[in-house]
C-alpha cells in the first residue's frame, strides 16, 4: 500500500475571505476553522517525544557528566523534510526513507541529511529501498555520502558502538494472511527467513551498546499481529551491553518502552506522520 499524502501545510492555507457571505459559505468557512484549529492541536501533540528516562553506558566515565543526544527517525519514504528534528548530537535513520529506492530519491535524502546540523550521522537500508538493495555496501554508502553508513558493521561514537543491519523477516514467515504478492520478495533484497535472520543478527557484535535495526523484534512495538524477528529478540537476549534498540517498519507500532534487561526499545516509524523520538545516552 502506498504512503498517505503529505498533510496539508497550515502555511499554505488561506484564511477565509471577508467579502459579503452567504450563510452557506459562513458555515463552510466556520467548519474550515474548526478543521484547521483541531490540525493544529494535532501538530502540537506531534511534537518530537524525548524519552523520560536515563539511559546509562554500561562502563561509565569517571567522570559520568559526558551526555550524547540522540534523534531517531524511520519509515520517512520521501517525507524526511516534513519532520520537526530536536537538537542532538547523534541523527540515526532506520530504512524506508524511500518508497522505491530509485537512486534520485536516494539523492534527494542524501543532500537533505547533508543540511543537518548534527555532528554523526547514521543510515542503514529498509526494506523499501528496492533498487539500491544488490548494489553492494560500499556502492551504498558513496550514495549515502553525507552520513555513515551501516550494514551488518559498527562504527564506535565517544566511546559507544553503534551496530547497524537492514535484514527483516520474509513476509511468508510473518502471521495473518498472505496474499502471494506479498511474499514475491522472500530471500530477495534484504527481506531473509528467520533462520537465515538468525545467522545475520549472530554476528552483530556482542558489546554493542545500540542496536539499529530495520525489523522490530518479535513482541515489541510490532503491531497487533506480532510481525517483528523472533531470531533479533534472542540475540538482543545475549548482548549484555545493550541499551537501545532503535527500528521501524512497523508504522502502527510508534512509540518506545523498556523491556527485559533494561534495554529500551524504540519504533520511530514516521511516513509523514509521527515524529522524531529523542533521548539522552549518559556515557
Amino acid at each position: 500500500m502506498p504512503p498517505p499524502p503529505p498533510p496539508t501545510s497550515f502555511i499554505a492555507v488561506k484564511a477565509p475571505t471577508t467579502k459579503i457571505l452567504s450563510s452557506s459559505t459562513t458555515s463552510n468557512s466556520d467548519e474550515l476553522m474548526k478543521k484547521l484549529s483541531s490540525r493544529r492541536e494535532q501538530e502540537a501533540i506531534k511534537a518530537p517525544k524525548k524519552i523520560e528516562w536515563e539511559i546509562v553506558h554500561p562502563q561509565p566515565t569517571s567522570e559520568g557528566k559526558k551526555v550524547l543526544k540522540f534523534v531517531i527517525i524511520s519509515d520517512t519514504h520521501n517525507k524526511h523534510d516534513m519532520l520537526q528534528l530536536p537538537e542532538g548530537d547523534v541523527f540515526i535513520h532506520c530504512g524506508d526513507m524511500t518508497d522505491e529506492g530509485k537512486l534520485e530519491d536516494i539523492e534527494k535524502f542524501n543532500q537533505w541529511v547533508g543540511t543537518l546540523p548534527y555532528k554523526h550521522k547514521i543510515v542503514i537500508c529498509g526494506n523499501h529501498e528496492v533498487d539500491i538493495s544488490k548494489l553492494g555496501k560500499e556502492k551504498i554508502q558513496e550514495l549515502f555520502s553525507n552520513a555513515i553508513y551501516l550494514e551488518n558493521s559498527s562504527v564506535v561514537i565517544e566511546g559507544v558502538k553503534i551496530y547497524g543491519t537492514p535484514y527483516i523477516p520474509n513476509m511468508s514467515d510473518l502471521p495473518g494472511e498472505k496474499k502471494e504478492y506479498m511474499c514475491q520478495f522472500d530471500n530477495d533484497y534484504f527481506y531473509r527467513s528467520e533462520e537465515k535472520l538468525a545467522e545475520i543478527f549472530a554476528t552483530i557484535d556482542p558489546d554493542t551498546n545500540i542496536l539499529v535495526t530495520h525489523t522490530p523484534p518479535k513482541g515489541h512495538l510490532d503491531g497487533i499481529l506480532k510481525y517483528g524477528s523472533p531470531s533479533l529478540m534472542t540475540r538482543m537476549n545475549e548482548l549484555k551491553d545493550l541499551k537501545v534498540n532503535c527500528f521501524g517498519h512497523v508504522h502502527m507500532g510508534y512509540g518506545y518502552e523498556k523491556i527485559q534487561n533494561g534495554v529500551t526499545v524504540i519504533n520511530a516509524a514516521s511516513d509523514g506522520d509521527e515524529h522524531p523520538i529523542h533521548f539522552d545516552y549518559n556515557v
